[in-house]
Protein backbone atom coordinates (compact mmCIF):
# COMPACT_ATOMS: atom_id res chain seq x y z
CA UNK A 1 0.00 0.00 0.00
CA UNK A 2 1.16 3.44 -1.02
CA UNK A 3 0.96 5.51 1.96
CA UNK A 4 3.37 8.11 4.27
CA UNK A 5 3.88 8.73 7.60
CA UNK A 6 4.04 12.28 8.88
CA UNK A 7 4.69 13.25 12.42
CA UNK A 8 3.49 16.11 14.15
CA UNK A 9 4.77 17.38 17.77
CA UNK A 10 2.43 19.70 19.18
CA UNK A 11 5.10 20.96 21.63
CA UNK A 12 6.81 22.53 18.69
CA UNK A 13 4.15 24.31 17.19
CA UNK A 14 3.46 27.84 18.38
CA UNK A 15 -0.35 27.89 17.57
CA UNK A 16 -2.70 25.44 16.32
CA UNK A 17 -3.12 26.70 13.03
CA UNK A 18 0.58 25.49 12.15
CA UNK A 19 -0.63 21.91 11.80
CA UNK A 20 -2.70 23.37 8.59
CA UNK A 21 1.12 24.62 7.12
CA UNK A 22 2.66 21.04 7.75
CA UNK A 23 -0.64 19.32 5.86
CA UNK A 24 -0.12 21.86 2.91
CA UNK A 25 3.57 21.00 2.53
CA UNK A 26 3.08 17.60 2.09
CA UNK A 27 -0.33 18.33 0.47
CA UNK A 28 -2.44 15.38 2.51
CA UNK A 29 -6.08 14.94 1.94
CA UNK A 30 -7.02 11.85 2.64
CA UNK A 31 -5.60 10.43 5.93
CA UNK A 32 -6.26 8.67 9.41
CA UNK A 33 -4.33 9.36 12.78
CA UNK A 34 -3.36 8.76 15.98
CA UNK A 35 -2.84 11.13 19.29
CA UNK A 36 -0.22 9.38 21.35
CA UNK A 37 0.23 10.21 24.73
CA UNK A 38 4.10 10.44 25.13
CA UNK A 39 6.95 10.60 27.71
CA UNK A 40 9.60 12.15 25.41
CA UNK A 41 10.32 9.43 22.66
CA UNK A 42 8.60 6.65 24.65
CA UNK A 43 4.74 6.14 23.39
CA UNK A 44 2.71 5.74 26.42
CA UNK A 45 -0.37 5.06 24.99
CA UNK A 46 -3.24 5.95 22.36
CA UNK A 47 -5.68 8.71 23.22
CA UNK A 48 -7.73 9.34 20.14
CA UNK A 49 -8.12 8.08 16.25
CA UNK A 50 -9.55 9.70 13.63
CA UNK A 51 -9.64 10.38 10.00
CA UNK A 52 -9.77 13.35 7.46
CA UNK A 53 -13.14 14.34 6.16
CA UNK A 54 -14.51 14.49 3.21
CA UNK A 55 -15.20 18.09 3.79
CA UNK A 56 -12.53 19.03 1.01
CA UNK A 57 -11.48 22.09 2.97
CA UNK A 58 -7.92 21.47 1.00
CA UNK A 59 -9.21 22.65 -2.41
CA UNK A 60 -9.94 26.05 -0.12
CA UNK A 61 -5.69 25.52 0.88
CA UNK A 62 -7.03 24.80 4.42
CA UNK A 63 -5.38 21.29 4.82
CA UNK A 64 -5.43 18.94 8.46
CA UNK A 65 -8.65 21.29 9.08
CA UNK A 66 -9.59 18.13 11.77
CA UNK A 67 -6.44 18.72 13.06
CA UNK A 68 -6.39 21.89 13.50
CA UNK A 69 -9.93 22.34 15.27
CA UNK A 70 -8.70 19.20 17.62
CA UNK A 71 -5.59 20.65 18.29
CA UNK A 72 -7.55 23.99 18.94
CA UNK A 73 -9.32 22.37 22.06
CA UNK A 74 -5.75 20.68 23.15
CA UNK A 75 -4.64 22.63 26.92
CA UNK A 76 -0.97 24.31 26.05
CA UNK A 77 -1.70 26.68 23.42
CA UNK A 78 -2.55 29.59 25.72
CA UNK A 79 -6.55 29.57 24.54
CA UNK A 80 -9.20 27.52 23.12
CA UNK A 81 -10.50 28.10 19.76
CA UNK A 82 -14.21 29.13 19.65
CA UNK A 83 -15.11 26.17 17.10
CA UNK A 84 -17.70 23.37 18.26
CA UNK A 85 -14.91 20.51 16.73
CA UNK A 86 -12.75 22.43 19.14
CA UNK A 87 -14.69 23.19 21.98
CA UNK A 88 -15.55 19.33 22.29
CA UNK A 89 -12.08 18.25 22.22
CA UNK A 90 -11.20 20.56 24.83
CA UNK A 91 -14.26 19.32 26.88
CA UNK A 92 -13.36 15.86 25.92
CA UNK A 93 -10.14 16.44 27.42
CA UNK A 94 -9.91 18.25 30.81
CA UNK A 95 -12.69 15.54 31.94
CA UNK A 96 -10.56 12.34 30.86
CA UNK A 97 -7.22 13.61 30.60
CA UNK A 98 -6.71 16.83 32.61
CA UNK A 99 -3.07 16.79 33.44
CA UNK A 100 -2.15 16.44 29.66
CA UNK A 101 -0.99 18.98 27.45
CA UNK A 102 0.18 19.37 23.92
CA UNK A 103 3.24 18.99 25.38
CA UNK A 104 2.49 15.21 26.05
CA UNK A 105 1.35 14.00 22.71
CA UNK A 106 2.67 13.26 19.05
CA UNK A 107 0.01 12.95 16.67
CA UNK A 108 0.95 10.08 13.71
CA UNK A 109 -0.67 10.89 10.34
CA UNK A 110 -0.60 8.20 8.02
CA UNK A 111 -1.45 9.95 4.49
CA UNK A 112 -2.74 7.71 1.84
CA UNK A 113 -3.36 10.83 -1.06
CA UNK A 114 -1.13 9.48 -3.46
CA UNK A 115 -2.80 5.65 -2.88
CA UNK A 116 -6.26 7.03 -3.86
CA UNK A 117 -5.41 9.48 -6.07
CA UNK A 118 -7.72 8.41 -8.95
CA UNK A 119 -10.47 6.91 -6.98
CA UNK A 120 -14.24 8.18 -6.65
CA UNK A 121 -15.36 10.42 -3.29
CA UNK A 122 -16.74 7.01 -2.19
CA UNK A 123 -14.21 4.61 -3.01
CA UNK A 124 -12.03 7.24 -0.99
CA UNK A 125 -14.67 7.50 1.80
CA UNK A 126 -14.92 3.29 2.26
CA UNK A 127 -11.00 3.21 1.87
CA UNK A 128 -10.19 5.93 4.54
CA UNK A 129 -13.14 4.60 7.23
CA UNK A 130 -12.00 0.98 6.64
CA UNK A 131 -8.23 2.18 7.84
CA UNK A 132 -9.38 4.28 10.68
CA UNK A 133 -11.66 0.60 11.74
CA UNK A 134 -8.76 -1.27 11.27
CA UNK A 135 -6.79 1.46 13.66
CA UNK A 136 -8.89 1.29 15.95
CA UNK A 137 -9.09 -2.60 16.10
CA UNK A 138 -5.03 -2.50 16.07
CA UNK A 139 -5.26 -0.18 18.90
CA UNK A 140 -7.79 -1.52 21.12
CA UNK A 141 -6.64 -5.13 21.03
CA UNK A 142 -3.69 -4.05 22.71
CA UNK A 143 -4.20 -1.35 24.42
CA UNK A 144 -7.46 -0.92 24.94
CA UNK A 145 -10.37 1.71 23.58
CA UNK A 146 -8.27 5.18 23.22
CA UNK A 147 -8.64 7.61 25.98
CA UNK A 148 -10.85 10.24 23.82
CA UNK A 149 -12.31 8.58 21.26
CA UNK A 150 -16.02 8.46 22.04
CA UNK A 151 -17.41 5.57 19.83
CA UNK A 152 -16.29 2.79 18.10
CA UNK A 153 -15.61 2.96 14.00
CA UNK A 154 -17.51 0.14 11.58
CA UNK A 155 -16.27 -1.86 9.21
CA UNK A 156 -17.65 -0.67 5.60
CA UNK A 157 -18.71 -3.22 2.73
CA UNK A 158 -16.31 -3.11 -0.06
CA UNK A 159 -12.71 -2.43 -0.48
CA UNK A 160 -12.18 0.12 -3.52
CA UNK A 161 -10.16 -1.02 -5.92
CA UNK A 162 -8.59 0.16 -9.39
CA UNK A 163 -10.64 -3.04 -11.25
CA UNK A 164 -13.93 -1.96 -9.03
CA UNK A 165 -13.54 1.72 -10.25
CA UNK A 166 -12.97 -0.01 -14.26
CA UNK A 167 -16.46 -2.17 -13.64
CA UNK A 168 -18.08 0.96 -12.29
CA UNK A 169 -17.04 3.41 -15.12
CA UNK A 170 -17.88 0.68 -17.70
CA UNK A 171 -21.57 0.04 -16.23
CA UNK A 172 -22.09 4.11 -16.08
CA UNK A 173 -20.97 4.13 -20.01
CA UNK A 174 -23.68 1.66 -21.38
CA UNK A 175 -26.77 4.45 -19.89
Amino acid sequence: MNYKNILILPEHLQNASDVTRIGRKHKSKHFTYVWWHVNGSELIKPLYFGKSPLDKEWKKGTYFSRLYRELGGTPGFGWIAESTGSQQHYKKWVERVPELTKNDVAIFVYDYTNHVKDWTDKQIDIFISNREHDLNKNLTSTYGFPTLNIAPTKHQCGEPSKEFEDRLNSIIEFK
